[in-house]
């Protein structure tokens, strides 16, 4: 496992490399920058050398989602309109954004079952991911660089929000509600012979109440194989979005029309040829 993280940690240190220098001053993509980086400042004075609270993974796993869903949108939509390269939009980003978006859905479930249902959200981090909504939905393509950007900036934070989560899954005092606890615990012991004998398995079908309690490790294990499977897809589909700032300078014509004409030849089925 240590091995994966280093090298999804040099395929994304590669990444960073490659992030563009240029940041467009007061335009369309401004607000949505801003509120990235809030969201991502709220993520990490909520978890970092903190105890991991299952209620901020949950809005992560769901910030993430709407993230990457809104991304495929403006994606698809560029590329119909030739703001985006189509090749690059359907053979490369799409294809990573469906398997990241599917991985954060996982997520989601894990955290929703260990997040308590009664108890408020910390307010920086509700405060941060409305801010993040609001600006991530009104944006609408445009032939220019812009676009580009913002779909660079929206897959981004999801890496970074996956990076959270792996440390979160790491720690020993991770807790979470005692029937999302004993759900998961099934889920893995299931898989192990003579588990439902274990003395921890007969106190785990026992628990219920609001009070969270420890993840037993082999649960914590499994729950961090499955989050280094979701930091490895949101780096996969990061690394897939650097192909539309190659082009997002641009507006791309219709495959045809990138043909020059071949002096003194006409066109036969599509293709030159030579009189």
């Amino acid at each position: 496992m240590r091995r994966s993280l280093s090298r999804l940690q040099q395929i994304l240190d590669a990444q960073l490399e490659v992030w563009p220098t240029a940041r467009p001053a007061g335009g369309p993509t401004q607000p949505l920058a801003t509120a990235i980086a809030a969201w991502d400042k709220a993520l990490h004075d909520a978890l970092v050398d903190k105890t991991p609270d299952s209620r901020v993974l949950l809005v992560s796993s769901n910030v993430s989602i709407d993230l990457l869903r809104r991304s495929a949108e403006l994606a698809s939509v560029a590329a119909a309109n030739h703001d985006l390269d189509s090749f690059i939009v359907h053979s490369r980003v799409l294809p990573a954004l469906k398997p990241a978006t599917e991985r954060w859905e996982r997520a989601r479930d894990t955290w929703r079952g260990l997040a308590p249902a009664t108890t408020g959200m910390p307010y920086p981090i509700a405060a941060a991911a409305h801010t993040l909504h609001r600006a991530l939905h009104p944006l609408q393509t445009d032939p220019g660089p812009e676009t580009s950007l913002a779909l660079r900036f929206a897959i981004m934070a999801t890496v970074e929000a996956a990076h959270l989560q792996v440390a979160a899954t790491r720690r020993s005092d991770l807790k979470g509600m005692a029937s999302g606890v004993s759900a998961l615990t099934q889920a893995v012991f299931d898989h192990v012979p003579g588990a439902r004998s274990l003395t921890l398995w007969r106190q785990l079908e026992r628990l219920d109440g609001p009070a969270p309690i420890s993840i037993p490790a082999q649960v914590r294990n499994e729950m961090l194989r499955q989050a280094v499977g979701t930091l490895e897809a949101a780096t996969l589909a990061a690394s897939a979005s650097h192909g539309l700032i190659e082009v997002g300078d641009r507006k791309v014509p219709p495959t045809r029309e990138m043909i020059p004409p071949v002096p003194g030849s006409r066109r036969l089925g599509g293709i030159d040829r030579r009189l």
